[in-house]
């Protein structure tokens, strides 16, 4: 009896059976379906924060360019 006490407080064997069935839960439920169903995607393609981006980087891109030689 003492032999099993010191394996549960040495061993977290039993917890990690307790999360194993998480991930088979996470398969069934429809949150990927969701996510790809809805327009994210294409509302982000049409906003003007990704162009806005890539401009901004080139620019202090060049600043620092011209600063090492």
């Amino acid at each position: 009896m003492s032999n099993w006490s010191s394996l549960n407080v040495s061993a977290p064997f039993p917890p990690v059976i307790v999360s194993w069935p998480k991930p088979p839960t996470r398969r069934s439920l429809p949150s990927p379906p969701l996510i790809r169903s809805l327009p994210p995607p294409p509302l982000r393609k049409s906003l003007p924060p990704l162009p806005m981006m890539t401009s901004l980087p080139p620019l202090p891109l060049r600043w620092s360019i011209p600063d090492v030689p």
